[in-house]
């Protein structure tokens, strides 16, 4: 039988030991693939999904500025109408291509 003592010194042997196991080989390689997951994939993750919500909302811009000079030039009601359905046409077709993406 293993004396307390012993035992104790066996642990504590366990935990100072310097060789790689098995368990230690899978822990580095865990928290390796963590580090790469954080650092580069949802860094570059991150940077797609900026680009792409850039990109969706540029023409939405684009037709707010293009409503203000619209309306500012535009005294006529049914022409600036006309324009408004057009615009929100192209804006509901934009949004179901979002959604489908």
């Amino acid at each position: 039988m293993v004396s307390k003592s012993e035992l104790d010194q066996l642990v504590s042997s366990i935990f100072r030991s310097n060789r790689d196991t098995d368990a230690s080989k899978t822990l580095k390689e865990i928290e390796d693939n963590n580090h790469y997951i954080t650092e580069v994939q949802l860094k570059r993750l991150l940077k797609l999904h900026d680009g792409a919500f850039r990109e969706s909302v540029t023409p939405f811009q684009k037709l707010h500025n293009k409503y203000n000079e619209t309306v500012l030039r535009q005294g006529d009601l049914q022409s600036w109408a006309e324009l408004i359905d057009r615009d929100l046409r192209v804006l509901e077709l934009t949004m179901q291509i979002a959604k489908k993406r």
